[in-house]
């Protein structure tokens, strides 16, 4: 099977390419706020790298959250077009599924930030959800790993960790392809916009 994921909930813009047993990656660095301007085009260099056509791929794959708002918005879009255009089913994968295969032993609570103090944050073991994924202060992090227990997780800049992580979870994910019309963000809270008009 040839899977392609993309993953731009964060300030990399991180590109899978699984061939049969073979990974290639690749990663841009510190593209927030430019994805949209990259992500073909690192789309294509994945596909180059692996010697293969868009229409070779079986299923595309997308990190749905949580994270940048916008970030996870243009991986969306990109993959529910290339399905559309290519008639292909997709799978979705969160940023915590991830993160549970950077430590598959004991308890994690794994945080990505939402920045200004904030992030969102959830509690696993061995990749099973123990606490509903949330919006916090990094606080209130701090004091749910003690409860549990747990390693308080945030994800490093080792790349090589990384990719290894998100092959797995796309691995998993893409046992249950949906329809890409079934894609949505996994949203923890309200977008800044939605905030403000709340209060008006």
């Amino acid at each position: 099977m040839n899977i392609l994921a993309v993953d731009t909930t964060g300030d990399n813009l991180n590109i899978l390419l699984l061939k049969g047993e073979k990974a290639y990656s690749h990663c841009m660095k510190n593209a927030a706020k430019q994805h949209s301007v990259y992500i073909y085009d690192a789309i294509n260099t994945a596909i180059v790298n692996g010697g293969i056509s868009l229409n070779d791929i079986d299923v595309f794959a997308c990190v749905t959250g949580p994270g940048s708002f916008t970030g996870i918005r243009i991986g969306i879009c990109a993959i529910k077009a290339l399905c559309f255009a290519l008639n292909k089913k997709c799978a979705p994968l969160t940023s915590f599924d991830i993160a549970a295969y950077y430590k598959e032993k004991g308890i994690i609570v794994p945080v990505v930030s939402a920045g200004k103090g904030n992030c969102y944050l959830g509690v696993f073991d061995k990749g099973e959800e123990l606490l509903n994924p949330r919006f916090a202060a990094f606080s209130e992090a701090e004091e749910i790993a003690d409860k549990y227990n747990a390693l308080l997780f945030t994800y490093d800049e080792n790349e090589e960790c990384y990719f290894k992580a998100f092959e797995k979870a796309v691995l998993k994910s893409v046992k249950k392809p949906i329809d890409s019309v079934q894609l949505t963000p996994f949203y923890l809270r309200l977008s800044q916009a939605e905030r403000e008009a709340e209060c008006k």
